[in-house]
């Protein structure tokens, strides 16, 4: 199994717990349309950089990267539920966690940031990220990954 998959499976399950099954996700490379005036999710795993941990052809490898969630809002209906979707998945993905996965392998979280997208002075900090008709917000969670050789 390759670190990307089992990674991306393992965030793609804690996430979909922690939001439930009534809120939109958007995952890589399938089709999604967003219903109107609801808050949605995209979601996307990016791995950064893998070394080796151990020496030998039966050592392991660690992998690091980030898992990034955005969060979409219709415009002018204020922050309430997005705040609420924020918060239960940064309470899901909370720093040091040992996420469940395959045999031989581990995953634990690293970091966890939050931010508003877009925003280049105090004014657009206060406005928020905006992205076409929606509001948005980003938690970025740092993972790491080892697996055998």
């Amino acid at each position: 199994m390759l670190t990307f998959e089992f990674v991306n499976d393992s965030m793609n399950r804690l996430l979909r717990e922690a939001v439930g099954k009534d809120i939109g996700i958007a995952w890589k490379n399938l089709k999604f349309t967003p219903k109107p005036h609801q808050v949605w999710l995209r979601a996307i795993n990016a791995p950064a950089s893998s070394y080796p941990i151990t020496l030998g052809d039966a050592g392991h490898n660690e992998s690091t990267g980030f898992y990034q969630i955005t969060t979409f809002s219709p415009l002018n209906t204020g922050t309430s539920q997005q705040n609420q979707i924020l918060d239960s998945i940064r309470k899901k993905f909370k720093l040091g966690l040992h996420v469940p996965c395959p045999e031989d392998h581990s995953l634990r979280i690293t970091g966890v940031d939050f931010s508003q997208g877009g925003q280049t002075s105090l004014n657009d900090f206060a406005k928020g990220g905006i992205e076409d008709n929606w509001d948005v917000n980003f938690i970025t969670i740092y993972w790491s990954a080892r697996e055998p050789r």
